[in-house]
């Protein structure tokens, strides 16, 4: 509606309000609404309000009243007292006129509202809500036939608006001053409000709604008391007192709803609300003859609301008193436990069917957890008679859990959607956590358990039995993998015929018994190495489960760390493990992984081999597999249909559509020759220090010096005909890593000069280049400091390489993995022999890199600029014995330092992010710290820092930076950095303080 409309009468208005809910086009509703949405806002919106709330349609009064509603909440400051309290004694007519209609009761219903509105503006005029309303009505329904209808639509009346007021209040921040007021006036009338709700729940001749009603008010009191924090004090007395007729209300046949659902909103946010007293009488009436028909009920899969509600009252009840039910020995708290334990034997399966199981097994957890810790005696005493009994329910309680988490038969499995088949797999993991709770209990005896169940399952040929005790005992491997008190328990489990029954042809063993099974493996590989008797058995069974999609994975994972840890009591089976490998892989499909996994194991049992003739030979053999599978690629690549992918080609394993068959079968080879390095590294069986021992001996075999060759040769092809991606580049990079930490000679600790010769030959195109500047940085580091010399042409090599690749880029942003780990390695020459760096030729290379530098702390990327900052630190704290070293680290500082204060103040006058200060004060500490010509340098720079760009005077800078040079590189100089960057930015930017 333009303002320059004439506005609608009120037929024409009715029409609009009516068109709403109306099937007319989206674009018409749309367009009447904003014009109604105008008019309420416009100066004759009251008396339209007024004029709209005498028509007869519902709809329309509805309308009117809200905008009453918008009128108060925008515009009530403009109503005089006058006016303020003449619309009151409108809204209460209308009130008590609609209430009396006997209509839908959705007007009345909106009018409370309007009313709790006028109380959240108005509430110093209308201070005794309750009393008012009460006597208005006895006026305004005179003409009532029956008294009795009157009393009850005056309770319903008073307690609407209660209910609206209590709600709207509790949304507001009634600790802010400026509502305490209004806080005080809703205290105010809590004695009237008790009087009210203690009328609304007398009981009998009360009708159902006024029931309802009130019960719902006495919700929305306990939800504004929690949040105004209204814990205690006289104002609550009146609020504890009507939890006795609530109570009462439990013992009826049917309580209703709304009895059960304030209790669980008491039990759940306020217990503290109920006295001692009202607790012992709900105890009572949760474990009475009406309670026990309902939890009969209940036991019996009984759905509905009213029902599981009641379940969740108990569960409340006792989540709430769990402590001190637990200590009590008396008929009726040991009954309530009962009954809470016998809820896991509800019928149906856990939250497909039963929604209070999982529930129920928090609760049982978290008593067990409790229990744990109060049962630990005192030192010579011993548990007292209450603990036992205690500890006897635990272990009743997870007999019944355990069974309640067995999987049924698979069409029952099918006919689950998604969420119900996720939601049992939960359910399962609780019953795992409350395992674990028992465990710290009674220790190895659970274990104990489940193995006897899990044998008499398999005995019995119990199969869905048998999974669900194995997975039991699964879960348990976190406490007890390292309890060798266990290990004879778990040696009948592992010696008895279940790996061996896993692998018979035509035994109809479900799914899930093969996947726990190997889990099992998987969970006590800890057990293995302690006990490797088993080891065959389990491995056997491991490989013959290697071509089933579903558990391929987890047993090649499982056979991988078998054999890493294992690897001393298996190097002697090495040929056994190969041609099981050939066996496997010969017609399977097996997926790249799974493949490249048990490439690896072979590897980690061939490093235990103490002949190093032999052990080079058996490398020789996995590197011909990967040899294989560089051939296939490059037959790929060349468009020859005269080979096929060497796996199964599945989605799990293969996507076309993200990768070529050649690159997918190059890094199948590449990861393959990684996993054979991680499998070739020493296991670390003890503690060493790094800085008393020397690189491993370069000197190598002719056939271990073949080997290497070969390696070489194979990171070398692989990128030919096919293309280099980063992600073969940064497997590359894994395989040249695997001997940087060795301290022994062994097939993949290369010759310096090979890693060197391979790095350097890549340039700036080379895709992910920034993985093989990082590898130079991890290279470098492997070296220690006693040898660093011998190393002297290597390190100085990549570090041209290094800076050459960071000349190659047209901008430091370009590549920020190569901007960030390029200074980052000459960070790391820097510390590790400083002279190889600063006494660089030619010294055009050095310039050019600390003029990168200097540029990359101006930029943007926080990366980069965090390395550049880091290089910077270190380089100004730089003392050398050297003197050569030590005048070009000042001859650089006098040239460079202005420029770098220039850097560094730009970032601090508000260019940098919050986060990179941190990284940037460092380089500032240093240079207070070390250089007297930084109080100039600091000063000219932040002086010169342009006045457009920073919310701060040259007086503001000065101060300032005679701060930074007070403090003199101490820790507080982080803050005033911080805030001096803040008052830069402009209050904005406060939030970031």
């Amino acid at each position: 509606m333009n303002s320059h409309d004439t506005p609608p009468d009120l037929r024409e208005i009715e029409s609009l309000i009516l068109s709403i809910y109306q099937p007319n086009p989206p674009e018409v509703i749309a367009r009447n609404q904003a014009i109604l949405s105008q008019l309420q806002s416009t100066p004759t919106a009251w008396s339209l309000a007024r004029n709209l709330l005498n028509l007869p349609d519902e709809k329309v009064k509805f309308f009117g009243i809200l905008t009453i509603i918008v009128k108060l909440n925008t515009e009530s400051a403009a109503l005089s007292q006058e006016n303020a309290e003449e619309l009151l004694a409108q809204l209460l007519g209308w009130y008590a006129q609609s209430l009396s209609a006997q209509h839908t009761g959705i007007v009345a219903r909106k009018i409370s509202s309007a009313l709790s509105t006028f109380f959240v503006h108005f509430h110093g005029l209308w201070p005794h809500i309750l009393r008012h309303i009460t006597q208005s009505f006895s006026k305004h329904l005179l003409h009532c036939q029956a008294q009795h209808d009157t009393h009850y639509l005056t309770i319903r009346a008073a307690t609407w608006v209660l209910t609206s007021i209590l709600e709207d209040c509790a949304r507001k921040d009634l600790n802010a001053p400026n509502n305490l007021s209004l806080y005080q006036s809703v205290l105010s009338n809590t004695g009237d409000a008790a009087e009210l709700l203690t009328e609304g729940l007398k009981g009998e001749g009360v009708p159902e709604n006024i029931l309802e009603d009130s019960l719902k008010c006495i919700q929305a009191w306990v939800s504004f008391c929690i949040r105004a924090s209204v814990r205690g004090g006289r104002e609550m007395e009146p609020l504890r007192q009507l939890m006795n007729r609530v109570i009462e209300r439990l013992t009826l046949e049917s309580p209703g709803e709304a009895t059960i659902e304030l209790m669980n909103e008491v039990l759940n946010s306020w217990p503290g609300l109920l006295t001692d007293g009202q607790s012992e009488r709900l105890l009572a009436l949760l474990t009475g003859l009406e309670s026990q028909k309902r939890f009969q009920e209940l036991l019996a899969g009984g759905e509905d609301f009213e029902t599981v509600s009641f379940g969740n009252l108990l569960l409340s009840f006792a989540e709430v008193n769990h402590e001190r039910l637990m200590k009590k020995t008396n008929s009726e708290a040991q009954l309530l436990i009962s009954m809470i334990r016998d809820l896991l034997t509800s019928k149906g399966y856990p939250v497909v069917e039963d929604r209070l199981f999982v529930p129920t097994i928090e609760f049982w957890s978290t008593f067990a957890e409790t229990l744990a810790d109060e049962m630990v005696p005192d030192e010579g005493g011993s548990p007292e008679p209450w603990a036992q009994q205690a500890l006897g329910q635990v272990i009743k309680a997870v007999s019944k859990a355990w069974q309640k988490i067995i999987y049924p038969p698979h069409e029952v499995v099918s006919s689950w959607d998604s969420n119900e088949r996720s939601g049992f797999q939960e359910a399962r993991k609780d019953v795992i956590d409350l395992l674990q709770a028992t465990y710290a209990l009674v220790g190895p005896k659970i274990v104990v358990t489940f193995s006897d169940l899990a044998l008499e399952s398999i005995q019995s040929q119990s199969w869905f039995r048998a999974e669900g005790a194995l997975f039991c005992l699964g879960g348990l491997s976190d406490c007890a993998r390292d309890d060798i008190r266990c290990d004879d328990v778990l040696a009948t489990v592992f010696a008895s015929p279940l790996f061996a029954i896993l692998q018979r042809d035509g035994e109809s063993i479900p799914p899930r018994l093969r996947q726990v099974s190997v889990a099992l493996i998987e969970k006590y590989t800890d057990y293995f190495e302690r006990n490797s008797t088993h080891l065959p058995a389990a491995l056997q069974l491991l490989f013959s489960v290697l071509g089933e999609p579903t558990i391929s994975a987890s047993a090649a994972r499982s056979i991988q760390r078998l054999c890493s840890s294992c690897r001393h009591h298996l190097h002697s089976d090495v040929e056994a493990f190969l041609e099981m490998y050939a066996s496997v892989v010969s017609g399977r499909g097996l997926d790249c992984m799974v493949s490249e996994r048990i490439i690896g194991a072979i590897a980690s049992v061939a490093q235990a081999i103490t002949d190093d003739m032999y052990k080079n030979h058996v490398c020789s053999r996995l590197i011909d597999i990967v040899e294989d599978d560089v051939k296939r690629a490059r037959t790929l690549a060349s468009g020859s249909n005269a080979t096929s992918l060497p796996c199964a080609g599945t989605p799990r394993c293969f996507n076309e559509a993200e990768e070529s068959p050649p690159i997918h079968v190059i890094l199948r080879a590449l990861k393959s020759l990684a996993n054979i390095g991680k499998g070739f590294k020493a296991l670390a069986d003890e503690p060493l220090d790094l800085d008393q021992i020397e690189e491993p001996d370069s000197s190598v075999t002719s056939r271990s010096r073949s080997i290497q060759t070969r390696i070489f040769g194979l990171l070398n092809e692989a990128p030919e005909d096919i293309g280099m991606t980063a992600e073969m580049t940064e497997v590359t990079c894994t395989v040249l890593r695997s001997g940087f930490a060795e301290t022994a000679p062994a097939p993949f600790v290369f010759a310096a000069e090979d890693i060197v010769d391979f790095l350097t030959q890549f340039g700036v195109a080379t895709p992910g280049i920034g993985h093989l500047v990082s590898t130079g940085c991890s290279f470098t580091n492997s070296l220690k400091k006693t040898s660093i010399l011998k190393k002297q042409d290597s390190l100085v090599s990549l570090l041209q390489w290094v800076i050459g690749l960071l000349h190659s880029l047209e901008a430091p942003e370009n590549d920020t993995e190569l901007t960030q780990n390029g200074i980052d390695f000459v960070g790391r020459i820097l510390y590790k022999a400083p002279a190889f760096m600063l006494l660089l030729t030619p010294p055009a290379s050095l310039e050019f890199f600390f003029i990168f530098t200097l540029k990359v702390l101006v930029g943007k990327e926080p990366l980069p600029k965090a390395a550049a900052a880091e290089f910077w630190t270190s380089f100004i704290g730089l003392k050398s014995e050297d003197q050569r070293v030590q005048d070009s680290v000042t001859s650089i500082m006098q040239m460079l330092g202005p420029m770098l204060c220039q850097a560094l103040a730009k970032n601090i006058g508000g260019y940098a992010s919050r986060s990179e200060l941190g990284k940037l004060s460092e380089p500032v500490k240093k240079l207070v710290s070390c250089y007297p010509q930084s109080r100039e340098w600091l000063g000219t720079a932040f002086g010169t820092l342009e006045s457009d760009s920073i919310n701060t005077t040259a007086e503001e800078r000065s101060l300032f930076v005679k701060k930074i040079i007070s403090l003199r590189g101490a820790k507080t100089t982080n803050q005033v950095i911080r805030e001096f960057w803040l008052s830069a930015r402009g209050t904005n930017f406060a939030y970031a303080s």
